[in-house]
């Protein structure tokens, strides 16, 4: 069986730029966005799409307790 990463998500042309920037070795991005134009879901799955890749420890903080 072969898991795709990221799974299940099926980023927005303006958030393929992220990870063709991270692909790319970029190692700083600055995102600039509008509210709900999906920053966290992108980040997050980047960043899952890092840890399987380098076998790490990483955390994620969302900005309310809530989340």
């Amino acid at each position: 069986m072969q898991l795709e990463i990221p799974f299940n998500f099926n980023p927005r042309p303006y958030q393929k730029e992220i990870f063709t920037a991270d692909k790319d070795g970029i190692r700083n991005i600055l995102l600039v966005r509008s509210r709900r134009a999906g920053k966290d879901k992108t980040l997050l799955n980047l960043m899952v799409k890092d840890v399987v890749m380098a076998k790490m420890n990483a955390y994620y903080v969302f900005p309310e307790l809530t989340q």
